[in-house]
């Protein structure tokens, strides 16, 4: 009597779902619920957020107030920059692998996708934040990529008009030469972001430079009183001459930096279009105008025409008439 055999050891029968029969699958909590639980601290750590739900042009809209919008919400966005391609964006892993290679980072950066112009990078402190936003331009291999400072407001197609720049302090008594007192000191100029070395290290007395954000619609100040007090009460003080250090330009028409309105290509052809259209425009009303005139001057003369033939018909008549009383006067007269 020959034993039936059990299924070969090693091949054991799985189920459609791909555990091994007989055998326990572990279940581990998803993302969703993992989230959920970290997003429910959160919004128990964080300030609530007040969000008015409305109607815009009959659809349905949410409104934010300005704190919330520009101040709260954006903290989390605090050590973001924009990365913008002029001539074709490399792939992500491309611009994340080159990038990373590129600069010693002393924390994590996140690059994400945006558009097929834009990247947002993240970084998680503010000496990798302030290494990158201080540069213009970087390379990701043959493609340069522009350094845009975040805004709340940022617009993919507009450039914002905060950047930042050096300025020049001239002869700034040396006694000042405190970050905590030049921060304070450029405020009307913009936001300080940093001093320089020399000027963090005391190693050049004549000049303070510092890196400041500046608004390139706002006019620059080029000088800032310096007014204190003496030991007697009297008033004194003098005037610091203030420099900037290559300033982009930013046209006002397209809302890009890098030049000016008067030498913007897109209103230059924007206003030849324009021109273009009121010269084609004005030709077809003087077109029209002609043809009216001829319209006019056509149904005078036809009305002439109509009168003359009219007189023609009725003095035709009358010279029959008197052709005929002539006509027997002179028989009679024979």
């Amino acid at each position: 009597m020959q034993l039936g055999r059990g299924p070969p050891v090693g091949n054991r029968a799985q189920d459609p779902a791909g555990n091994k029969r007989g055998e326990q699958s572990v279940s581990k909590p998803s993302f969703a619920a993992t989230v959920q639980t970290k997003l429910l601290l959160l919004n128990n750590e964080n300030p609530p957020i007040e969000i008015r739900h409305d109607t815009h042009l009959g659809k349905p809209a949410v409104f934010f107030s300005a704190e919330d919008y520009f101040v709260n919400l954006a903290k989390e966005c605090k050590l973001t920059i924009i990365g913008k391609f002029y001539r074709g964006k490399p792939t992500m892993e491309e611009i994340r692998k080159v990038f990373i290679r590129q600069f010693h980072l002393t924390g994590s950066v996140k690059i994400a996708y945006f558009d097929p112009k834009h990247v947002y990078i993240d970084f998680s402190n503010e000496v990798d934040y302030k290494h990158i936003l201080f540069k213009e331009y970087i390379d990701i291999g043959e493609a340069p990529m522009k350094i845009l400072k975040w805004t709340p407001d940022f617009k993919p197609e507009e450039e914002t008009s905060i950047v930042p720049v050096w300025i020049l302090i001239h002869q700034l008594p040396w006694h000042l030469f405190n970050w905590q007192v030049i921060s304070k000191l450029v405020t009307e100029v913009g936001v300080a972001v940093a001093p320089d070395q020399a000027t963090y290290s005391k190693s050049r007395g004549n000049v303070a430079k510092v890196k400041v954000e500046i608004d390139l619609l706002k006019p620059k100040l080029d000088q800032i009183w310096l007014g204190y007090k003496r030991l007697d009460g009297s008033d004194d003080g003098k005037w610091l001459d203030i420099e900037y250090e290559k300033v982009p330009s930013y046209c006002l028409y397209c809302k890009m930096q890098g030049h000016l309105e008067s030498q913007c290509r897109n209103k230059i052809r924007a206003e030849r279009i324009k021109l273009q259209r009121e010269e084609q425009t004005k030709k077809e009303e003087n077109v029209n105008k002609d043809e009216d005139d001829f319209q006019t001057v056509k149904s005078k003369r036809g009305s002439k025409i109509k009168n003359v033939t009219s007189n023609y018909r009725q003095g035709t008549g009358v010279n029959r008439n008197n052709s005929s009383h002539d006509a027997v006067k002179g028989r009679q007269f024979h």
